[in-house]
């Protein structure tokens, strides 16, 4: 009895890990990746109106400047590229391969063009699909922890009554119950 309980409880935790956490990973991987898609468009538009700024102010734009808009930090834009409405073309960075761009287009027809590494991305994305899988193995192991208490609580009134019934059909007529 307390094996097909304990059983049957942890098939039901595993159909729900499955239901649930297959899913939830791989929301969480398309949430990162889109988050950070997200973060490279808003940086890039950021950079393209900084430097139309500086452009219509007739201020020199030079790799140093382009410089500023890159980092070295997971996930910030490692290459970008300018083309200025005189057809002048600048770049800073290295880009990476492969990489993810995001582009923009300024009414000053300022065009600038950032790029990612895919591989800063995915590995984002994997650390929050590696959060949900931990998550889930506390869960398995907290639900066999419950399934274990739950089958011997289940079980135990039977165990004394198997063995109260054992002693009747022997020929002792007061068995000895605990209460449960």
């Amino acid at each position: 009895m307390r094996r097909r309980v304990l059983g049957a409880t942890l098939s039901a935790l595993a159909v729900a890990m499955v239901l649930l956490g297959i899913p939830l990973a791989i929301f969480a991987f398309q949430l990162v990746r889109d988050d950070s898609l997200r973060e490279l468009d808003s940086r890039t538009a950021t950079a393209a109106r900084a430097i139309e700024v500086r452009y219509v102010a007739g201020e020199t734009i030079d790799q140093s400047i382009l410089a500023n808009f890159l980092s070295s930090s997971s996930g910030a834009p490692r290459h970008i590229e300018v083309t200025l409405p005189d057809g002048r073309k600048m770049s800073a960075g290295i880009e990476p391969q492969p990489s993810f761009k995001g582009s923009y287009a300024t009414d000053d027809r300022v065009i600038v063009i950032m790029a990612i590494s895919q591989s800063d991305v995915f590995w984002e994305a994997a650390r929050a699909v590696g959060l949900v899988f931990a998550v889930g193995v506390v869960a398995v192991i907290a639900g066999a922890a419950m399934a274990s208490w739950q089958a011997n609580r289940l079980a135990a009134p039977l165990v004394y009554l198997a063995a109260s019934a054992e002693l009747i059909g022997s020929g002792q007529t007061r068995p000895k119950l605990k209460p449960s």
